[in-house]
């Protein structure tokens, strides 16, 4: 198993680099993997998908999020945990992206 990671440190992502640079990857692979610690609903990964769409739609071939459940974070440590997006869940959902 092979993949780009590429890791977006800006709120703003969607400059002429970061397009270009999402862009070549998905020509590569047309499978797109977005881990965010916060919700899905509305978010900066909803966003990332729609702009690639606008872009060139045929580029998403295979997209999954990782994100919050639709719930409260829980307050206690190790439910936190469990509920945040973590290593096991996002391996297993790359898993399914690239079967």
């Amino acid at each position: 198993m092979s993949s780009n990671i590429i890791v977006n440190t800006y709120f703003y992502v969607f400059t002429d680099i970061c397009r270009k640079t999402l862009a070549d990857s998905l020509a590569y692979s047309g499978k797109l993997l977005i881990i965010e610690e916060g919700y899905a609903f509305a978010a900066w990964g909803s966003e990332v998908i729609a702009r690639l769409i606008e872009y060139d739609r045929a580029l998403l071939q295979n997209v999954r999020r990782l994100a919050m459940p639709e719930y409260p974070i829980p307050s206690c440590g190790p439910l936190e945990k469990q509920v945040l997006p973590n290593p096991a869940n996002a391996l297993k959902l790359l898993q399914e992206l690239m079967a």
